[in-house]
């Protein structure tokens, strides 16, 4: 149970505290890694208990402590009147001088997916600091709603136009 689980956790000394985690659906800062339980804070500042035998069933990804940059992944939509390789310039664009995104490895677009209301698209950038990434993505979505709509791109979106951010990919 608990105590097999946290001696793996303690033993593989790979849980810190300072260390960025998200267990499942909870993203937070290692407070305290111990036998039983690991202590989170969100950024929310809220304190999440998690007992480490769910820390053995879910997926945990580590997300560091701001020394190496993370990728965040955000999809959107746009227009089946707009051809992606404008889509992907104007998209490229808006997210260059996002803060917090770094220049290398560079922010990416890729075309995803042929949607019944336009044309998916995943924009990927990568940040020390992954872990804070709802003021990332909200900056990002934000530019590129800005962006297309300077650029005309939103004007012919069928339905309501389709921006949310994913997390890791999966969609």
């Amino acid at each position: 149970g608990n105590l097999l689980a946290g001696l793996a956790v303690v033993w593989e000394g790979r849980l810190k505290a300072g260390e960025w985690v998200r267990v499942g659906d909870v993203v937070g800062e290692v407070v305290a890694p111990g036998w039983r339980s690991v202590v989170l804070r969100t950024t929310l500042h809220e304190l999440v208990v998690i007992p480490n035998s769910k820390m053995t069933e879910e997926r945990v990804t580590l997300l560091g402590d701001g020394t190496r940059p993370v990728g965040v992944e955000i999809a959107l939509s746009a227009s089946y009147d707009a051809p992606p390789d404008r889509v992907h310039r104007v998209l490229l664009e808006a997210v260059r001088d996002v803060p917090g995104v770094e220049v290398a490895p560079a922010p990416m677009v890729l075309t995803q997916d042929l949607a019944d209301n336009g044309i998916v698209y995943a924009v990927r950038v990568w940040s020390r600091h992954a872990f804070s990434d709802t003021r990332l993505r909200s900056e990002v979505l934000s530019r590129a709603y800005s962006a297309l709509g300077r650029a005309g791109i939103l004007k012919g979106v069928r339905g309501p136009l389709s921006i949310k951010a994913q997390r890791d990919g999966q969609f």
